[in-house]
């Protein structure tokens, strides 16, 4: 049996972190699929824990670990304030949740306001195409009914 890898998050430039919002395998596998084509580590928060796509170590909050990533996506995340102490230094916070009110983007550089299903392949997509930062966070929304963007 192999061991699951456990990054070393608090060296890591990218994280994407998943929440309760990340409900399924299917789910995960959309948070996989953007931390490879970024080259991020993943962590998350309790749920995550929870449902076995994180490992213990990986948890990002008071419970858990402080990180300080060049960049921090938060997929699914409300950001409880035990969550959000473990984020709060990372350069830039890109939250996507679609509840308009998540305390997560309090914190966030650009919220992005919209259903993680529809928005992560967007992004997936723009990145393989060769965007770049801005262009990803735009063409995640192009064509997503009710999606929104915001900047902190």
């Amino acid at each position: 049996m192999t061991e699951k890898r456990i990054p070393e998050l608090d060296n890591a430039s990218i994280i994407i972190a998943c929440g309760a919002g990340v409900r399924t395998e299917e789910d995960f596998a959309l948070v996989k699929d953007l931390a490879d084509c970024l080259g991020a580590d993943i962590a998350g928060t309790r749920p995550a824990v929870d449902r076995g796509f994180i490992s213990r170590g990986q948890m990002i909050g008071q419970t858990g670990i402080v990180v300080r990533p060049d960049l921090y996506i938060a997929i699914g995340i409300s950001g409880s304030h035990q969550h959000r102490a473990g984020l709060h230094e990372s350069a830039v916070i890109i939250a996507v949740n679609p509840d308009a009110d998540a305390p997560i983007f309090t914190v966030a550089d650009y919220g992005i306001i919209a259903d993680l299903r529809e928005v992560v392949p967007r992004m997936i997509r723009a990145r393989l195409a060769g965007a770049g930062f801005h262009q990803i966070i735009e063409a995640s929304i192009q064509g997503v009914d009710n999606a929104k963007l915001v900047h902190g």
